[in-house]
């Protein structure tokens, strides 16, 4: 083999390292950085190297900002609070929730307390601009648990003893008591 060939094919086995390199130092980039994680570039290479797809990203998000942002202890606080308040029939409600919510009785503007309002605002350009929050309601008359809901994926909280049965397209538990849940509609 000729000098020039060997030397072709050492260049394209070093183009070829750099390239994967690349890929790998941008993948590990685009799924660490959480700025980065939700654009649709970030979302792109989640979805082509680790999430298993759009329904996945979305409940993975929803419990990172629950970790991260909120707390899931100042979260389930609220949540044992707003079903004692429904119990004694002291909680404003807005009507059902729509169909794709997880949950049953949607609460009035109000009742939302401004740390899940701060971290889901209203986004005015979405097909959904904010969450549908509810109670689910069991089928005792007992609240089971609250849903935080968009159309394919969301939050359920309850007590610490809350178990999540139902078979999602994708089921995390964050902590014990909270769920994120995405589904393929």
């Amino acid at each position: 083999m000729k000098r020039k060939h060997i030397y072709i094919l050492v260049s394209a086995g070093a183009i070829g390292a750099i390239a994967i390199g690349a890929i790998i130092a941008f993948t590990i980039f685009a799924t660490t950085n959480s700025n980065f994680r939700r654009t649709t570039l970030g979302r792109i290479v989640r979805w082509v190297f680790l999430d298993g797809g759009t329904v996945a990203q979305r409940a993975n998000d929803l419990a990172e900002d629950i970790e991260k942002k909120i707390g899931a202890e100042k979260l389930q606080a609220w949540c044992e609070e707003t079903m004692t308040r429904y119990k004694a029939n002291e909680l404003l409600t807005d009507g059902n929730s729509p169909y794709w919510s997880a949950g049953d009785i949607k609460l009035a503007d109000e009742e939302i307390p401004e740390f899940i309002k701060n971290v889901w605002p209203k986004q005015p350009d979405a097909i959904l601009p904010e969450p549908d929050v509810s109670i689910y309601i069991a089928n005792d008359g007992e609240p089971k648990y609250i849903a935080i809901s968009w159309y394919y994926c969301g939050v359920m909280v309850g007590p610490l003893d809350y178990v999540e049965r139902y078979s999602y397209f994708y089921l995390r538990q964050v902590k014990p008591g909270v769920y994120v849940y995405g589904k393929d509609k």
